[in-house]
């Protein structure tokens, strides 16, 4: 039975956000399973080659956005599936001073999948708001 480990937690979350962040979309896509699903503020897309294509229209790197991703909960359900939960907060870096112009919860749900981790789920829940 393959390990869902806290290294192949971190390596999936930021491989995602450097590649999206840096607008490669063939390595976001590569992040996911074939039929997996990413819903964002912008949409929901399903398989890779939407999912490829949501990252190479978000223009991350003009914008010079980052994605940061902390306090990351994970758990192996079976065999080949788990779940992960994290906090991000995205930085405008082209700010003066940078700030933060998003803030959510990330909820994944992950498979093990020829040899690796990869998201069969991603979503982003907005943060609830102060009370």
């Amino acid at each position: 039975m393959p390990e869902l480990r806290r290294e192949d937690v971190e390596l999936l979350l930021s491989t995602y956000a450097w590649s999206l962040d840096t607008t490669v979309p063939e390595a976001v896509a590569a992040t996911f399973a074939s039929d997996a699903v990413l819903q964002t503020p912008t949409g929901t897309y399903h398989g890779t080659a939407e999912i490829a294509a949501f990252a190479e229209g978000s223009s991350l790197a003009d914008r010079g956005w980052q994605h940061w991703t902390g306090n990351i909960q994970f758990q192996q359900l079976s065999e080949d599936s788990g779940s992960v939960r994290s906090y991000v907060a995205v930085l405008d870096t082209h700010a003066e001073p940078p700030q933060i112009v998003a803030a959510g919860v990330y909820l994944d749900e992950l498979g093990y999948i020829d040899g690796r981790w990869a998201f069969r789920s991603r979503r982003w829940a907005a943060m609830p708001p102060a009370q």
